[in-house]
């Protein structure tokens, strides 16, 4: 497994953001969406980073929330594998819980096996994993 920081001061950070286009299809607010998210990356207040193993090649953002860490936004292929390295690196971080909000059934369903507190809202499924010993 390799995990790579993207430095948001690339020249083609803008190409590196692009790739997570994809993450915010079905969003209500599709442009604000993740033109927040861009816009965190750039001033360095959540981070780009692409993690790549066997079965696996990902692209997400992510930032600290009070104890915790927010999944903002992940894209790719081979979710499964990719999701269990993220939760394992930010365990080892020393993070308390991981927390995403999706609005697609199907990542719902994949992610509902690794998360202990599933909250539907009315247009979103707010998923969060709480590490045990933290």
């Amino acid at each position: 497994m390799n995990i790579t920081f993207i430095n948001p001061e690339r020249t083609d950070i803008d190409t590196q953001l692009s790739f997570l286009k994809p993450a915010f299809n079905g969003v209500e607010n599709i442009k604000a969406e993740y033109e927040d998210c861009c816009n965190a990356v750039k001033s360095k207040q959540a981070g780009l980073y692409r993690l790549k193993g066997d079965g696996f090649n990902v692209r997400f953002v992510g930032k600290a929330v009070d104890d915790g860490y927010q999944l903002w936004a992940l894209t790719g292929f081979g979710y499964l594998n990719a999701v269990e390295q993220i939760l394992t690196i930010v365990e080892e971080q020393g993070y308390k819980f991981i927390r995403c909000h999706t609005v697609r059934p199907g990542i719902t369903r994949m992610l509902r096996r690794f998360c202990v507190n599933v909250s539907e809202q009315k247009r979103e499924t707010i998923l969060t994993f709480h590490f045990e010993g933290v």
